[in-house]
């Protein structure tokens, strides 16, 4: 596993280590639009008809197509598709909260919010679930293939980020067990049917990556690693829902971590090797660009439309994998290519998201240590209106962890520590008045 690998593992786990830490104690200017010359957009197809694992050696310019998919071990029906009502919601802490989840504990960044559905991931059975929010309902997709014995408490399969789109949600599974594969499925949950979009198996010694930060967009899925030439590296992929076992790779060289899609642009931040900066690429044109060029690092895109928020460290002296010191929240506007700055810089601010003309974002103002990022139990989340400039808070619960805020309309879902110590939970709040 080469230095660009392990740190891709390190800034997906310390983040969550420092979760369950602490939930156990409470509970810039942007570059201009042009094309980046190191990423390559997939151009040309291959096709593999043998039943055996691909061993092609493609260029990074290819559109790969395999069709070794093994049908005996996918499972086409989730089923029995139950919409199950939720139980009533813990204690909150503020009026015109709500709790949405009730497994003892969500996967950290493994969750997604679309209109009125939620997903997530549970963390101890590691099944898909799906929460109609205004009815009250939630449907669990089980993490289970026939003749296999999947699952957390076998150590022999694990479910990875769940991303939803209207109604289909789609996720990324790897199965530690012989034959050794990885799929990328989707699940529609109005037609109550999965399919399977991409499968990878094992070749040799070689385990392949699974897809990690996905996100769908109208049938189609970006996600890090889950394809490409070499099973142990992590490219940024494309899938076609309606083209199964296919992929193209935009970002070979280049690890596409906190990937979001809107329409034909899907925004993500790359890895050590280009100083995690945020990258694009529109797949109207098939032509990648650059966001940002700024030392230390930016991290954690989100957009929404031709807007994209991200987590901007220049002004302090921490790095993605360090402390966050003085991390700032930046808007980019690919229409006018220029970058404004949301948060005061005084303090850290992380995780922002947008939608609409409303960011959300984690924020440290209030702690004893308003630059120490780890101490998850001070922060509350706040926002800013766009169209009115105006900023505002949206919680005030102290010693309760609080990170990763998604917007959707006049809501905030919140990843908060519960009550009971080392579990937590997906919660909604509204919006503040002036802000709906």
């Amino acid at each position: 596993m080469g230095r660009d690998a392990v740190t891709r593992w390190l800034f997906i786990a310390i983040p969550l280590l420092l979760v369950m830490s602490l939930s156990a104690c409470s509970s810039c200017s942007g570059d201009d639009h042009a094309a980046d010359s190191e990423l390559d957009g997939g151009t040309g197809t291959d096709t593999d008809s043998d039943t055996d694992a691909d061993t092609d050696t493609d260029s990074d310019t290819d559109t790969d197509t395999d069709t070794d998919a093994d049908a005996s071990v996918f499972i086409a029906d989730a089923g029995p598709w139950f919409w199950e009502d939720l139980p009533d919601g813990g204690d909150c802490g503020e009026e015109g909260c709500r709790q949405l989840t009730f497994s003892d504990n969500v996967r950290f960044l493994e969750w997604d919010v679309w209109g009125d559905f939620l997903t997530y991931d549970d963390e101890d059975t590691h099944n898909t679930n799906v929460v109609n929010i205004p009815e009250n309902k939630h449907l669990v997709i089980p993490n289970v293939y026939p003749d296999f014995p999947i699952g957390i408490s076998t150590g022999s399969g694990h479910l990875f980020p769940a991303t939803i789109y209207e109604n289909t949600v789609c996720y990324s599974k790897a199965v530690f067990v012989s034959p050794e594969f990885v799929d990328i499925i989707c699940a529609d949950f109005e037609e109550e049917i999965q399919s399977l979009v991409y499968h990878r198996q094992k070749e040799g010694d070689v385990y392949p990556n699974p897809g990690e930060y996905l996100d769908v967009y109208d049938g189609r899925i970006v996600a890090m690693g889950g394809c490409g030439d070499v099973l142990d590296s992590w490219p940024l992929c494309a899938f076609d829902m309606t083209a199964p076992d296919t992929y193209t790779e935009i970002a070979p060289s280049h690890y596409g971590s906190h990937n979001s899609m809107w329409g034909d642009i899907v925004v993500w931040s790359s890895g050590e090797s280009d100083d995690y900066n945020i990258r694009g690429y529109d797949f109207s044109t098939s032509e990648p660009f650059v966001i940002t060029e700024d030392a230390p690092g930016q991290i954690s895109p989100r957009m929404h439309d031709n807007r994209v928020v991200y987590q901007d460290l220049k002004f302090g002296t921490g790095d993605p994998m360090g402390v966050w010191d003085h991390s700032t929240i930046f808007i980019y506007d690919l229409i006018t290519e220029e970058a404004t700055q949301i948060t005061n810089s005084d303090w850290t601010a992380a995780y922002p998201d947008i939608n609409g003309d409303i960011i959300v974002w984690s924020d440290y103002r209030d702690c004893a240590d308003p630059n120490n990022a780890n101490n998850f139990s001070c922060a509350q989340i706040w926002g800013y209106d766009l169209a009115t400039e105006t900023e505002f808070q949206v919680t005030d619960i102290p010693d309760r962890a609080k990170q990763t805020p998604r917007i959707w309309g006049d809501k905030v879902f919140v990843h908060m520590a519960k009550t009971v110590p080392d579990q937590d939970a997906i919660y909604m709040f509204d919006l503040p008045d002036g802000a709906k």
